[in-house]
């Protein structure tokens, strides 16, 4: 989704006539995006890290977009890739559950939904390679 059609989303009225001024929000709105989409997988990363003891984390945006926006909060779908020992001996689904708890706060508030998770040991992903 472009940034002038987020900014007609966010407050339809209000941007339509505005001219030059409605494309340098459009910009500072794109650049606020970007800014939060890596704020909260900085954070994603970090928390999974740190309750997990995790040797590698990945969180990705799953469109790339941040594009499920709704009036001014932006939530975005999540991609997550772990590797943690913590996972030795635990069910796939048990797994996940470690995963979400150690972002449940993101959960609530930010992020729209998990759309990929792949969990692994790291002597699955030595078996792997």
């Amino acid at each position: 989704m472009s940034a002038k059609t987020l900014m007609a989303r966010l407050d339809p009225p209000r941007v339509h006539g505005w001219g030059p001024l409605a494309g340098a929000l459009s910009g500072a709105v794109e650049k606020s995006m970007a800014e939060l989409n890596r704020s909260l997988m900085e954070v994603s990363v970090s928390m999974i890290k740190e309750h997990l003891n995790a040797e590698s984390v990945s969180v990705k945006d799953a469109y790339g977009d941040g594009r499920h926006v709704r009036r001014v909060l932006i939530l975005m779908s999540l991609c997550i890739d772990v590797v943690s020992s913590a996972f030795e001996g635990q069910s796939a689904v048990n797994r996940q559950r470690m995963v979400y708890k150690a972002i449940w706060e993101e959960l609530q508030s930010t992020v729209h939904a998990v759309d990929q998770m792949t969990t692994k040991t790291p002597n699955e992903v030595a078996t792997d390679q």
